[in-house]
């Protein structure tokens, strides 16, 4: 009915990981397409990856 704290503990990680797989992708498309949505998206995803960072940063 829920996670255990050692799942808990790796979502976090997980998220990360996700949102560098898709600033990779939204990167090559910026390259391909200079799409504006996808722009905008790689503004958002890069934002939320430096508040992650900036958040284990201070929980160290």
């Amino acid at each position: 009915m829920g996670r255990d704290n050692g799942e808990w503990a790796l979502l976090p990680l997980h998220f990360l990981s996700v949102c560098q797989e898709r600033l990779k992708d939204l990167s090559h498309n910026i390259i391909l397409a200079h799409n504006d949505v996808d722009i905008g998206e790689l503004n958002a995803v890069s934002t939320t990856i430096n508040q992650v960072n900036q958040k284990k940063a201070i929980t160290k």
